[in-house]
């Protein structure tokens, strides 16, 4: 399989006719790390008369390949750090379908 270099994690060397090793998986076939699909979560304030919805993720979706930097931006507010927190266990999602293949992250299949 012909590469590019810049393509490749650095600890990932060609051979001399620009081969990944043997063994390497292609790199268009490589197994996501963690999918995340729809994750929502909303959020209650006040009380049983006075109610506030607060959605503070809304569908998010993306997945992650091994060896890839992954960002989230966006602007203040917009549930980046809610989204964080879901993926890591420490708050539970309204909905969502994911799944992880890192050790270490719960894996929720699906919720709501």
């Amino acid at each position: 399989m012909d590469i590019c270099s810049e393509q490749m994690p650095d600890h990932v060397k060609l051979d001399a006719n620009h081969r990944l090793p043997a063994g390497w998986p292609e790199l268009g076939k490589m197994e996501k790390v963690l999918e995340v699909d729809q994750l929502t979560k909303v959020f209650f304030l006040g009380n049983v008369l006075s109610r506030v919805r607060i959605t503070a993720a809304d569908h998010v979706s993306f997945y992650v390949k091994p060896a890839e930097i992954f960002a989230l931006a966006g602007e203040s507010g917009c549930g980046k750090t809610t989204t964080a927190r879901m993926v890591l266990g420490f708050e539970t999602p309204t909905s969502a379908r994911y799944s992880t293949a890192a050790r270490g992250l719960p894996d929720m299949k699906r919720c709501g």
